[in-house]
């Protein structure tokens, strides 16, 4: 059958069950429980609500929510009591090592060039660091897609040596319609697991 080869060398990694979804907020308290008051940078923060989460896991937590300029999120952006900043979609404007945890949220179905950005946020994780992501719009396996975030292309975005499973969890939201979407969570310097969910 087409694309037997990539089924075999992706394995375990194509999901079999099609009705989990899991967030990367999901995700996040098992991170932080593991840096102690963590600096955040929130990769596409949009109205800037996940300071929310992240005060509430550590009040010592320092945040920052970075977005491209002229996004709708950001123009209808009403919170005061945070640090934000703008950035071209693709460099972010920080030193090296400056965070423990990057959060991404359903953002890297908007980039038009991920692998760049990618490199960015291993460039600001600190060793040891936490990127914390989920996609929407997820497909959980379709042959050679790259740009739809399936499994093959987060395996090619990431390098398949570093990709390992991890099981998925069920979403704590209701949702008429569930979106297939996968979640992310890499380790500088260390590997990637991803849960399926769909």
């Amino acid at each position: 059958m087409i694309a037997d080869d990539l089924k075999e060398l992706l394995g375990h990694r194509v999901p079999t069950a099609h009705a989990r979804q899991t967030l990367a907020h999901d995700l996040v308290a098992g991170a932080m429980a593991r840096v102690s008051a963590p600096a955040v940078l929130d990769l596409g923060c949009g109205n800037g609500d996940s300071v929310d989460l992240f005060r509430g896991l550590d009040a010592a937590a320092s945040w920052v929510g970075l977005d491209v300029d002229d996004s709708a999120e950001v123009l209808a952006r009403t919170r005061t009591d945070a640090e934000f900043a703008t950035f071209d979609g693709e460099h972010i404007p920080f030193d090296d090592a400056t965070f423990d945890l990057v959060f991404c949220l359903q953002v890297l179905e908007h980039v038009p060039r991920p692998e760049p950005l990618m490199a960015e946020v291993a460039r600001v994780l600190r060793p040891g660091g936490y990127l914390v992501g989920s996609a929407s719009q997820l497909e959980p396996f379709h042959s050679r897609s790259t740009f739809g975030y399936s499994p093959y292309g987060l395996t090619k975005l990431f390098g398949a040596r570093r990709v390992g499973a991890a099981p998925g969890n069920r979403c704590p939201h209701a949702h008429p319609a569930p979106r297939p979407r996968r979640t992310v969570v890499l380790r500088a310097g260390g590997r990637l697991s991803h849960r399926s969910t769909g």
